[in-house]
């Protein structure tokens, strides 16, 4: 199930390839590239970056739909189901924590990184009643689009 989440919110990225323009060849060149962003952008958009991400990563963890899903544009919200949302949540366990790692820039994407603990009951009759404790990798991608900021693609690895 968290297979699902993954695919159907990283699935949401195929809305950033076309914004991407990458090509190839001698059409390359006739791409244009949006004018770097100023450092007044550049930290406008990693705080609401980093606000987001803390945002869906404590509706999680407290197993709230509409917190998660809060800042989501409706198209990732058709994606991410309060049904999958709940699949979601049973198979990655209780967040026991969560910590921001880092901010990877491009000319059109901004990624932002958290390590999620994680944790839950074996399954296993081996290992009844022992706490299983693993990080994840949680991702967030923000992009401009008709000059607002907003979430492109998110999910854990």
């Amino acid at each position: 199930m968290m297979k699902r989440l993954i695919a159907a919110v990283a699935s949401s990225a195929v809305l950033v390839l076309p914004l991407a323009g990458c090509k190839t060849g001698d059409d390359a060149a006739a791409v244009p590239l949006p004018a770097p962003m100023t450092q007044s952008e550049q930290e406008e958009v990693r705080q609401l970056g980093i606000r987001y991400g803390e945002e869906i990563l404590a509706g999680f963890q407290s197993g709230n739909y509409e917190a998660a899903v809060r800042h989501f544009p409706e198209e990732l919200k058709q994606r991410l189901t309060e049904k999958v949302f709940a699949e979601t949540c049973r198979e990655l366990g209780t967040i026991v924590r969560y910590e921001f790692l880092t901010e990877l820039r491009t000319p059109l994407i901004n990624s932002y990184l958290w390590k999620v603990t994680v944790e839950r009951k074996a399954q296993s009759e081996k290992h009844a009643g022992k706490v299983i404790a693993g990080d994840l990798l949680f991702s967030l991608r923000i992009i401009k689009k008709d000059g607002r900021y907003q979430i492109a693609a998110c999910g854990f690895n």
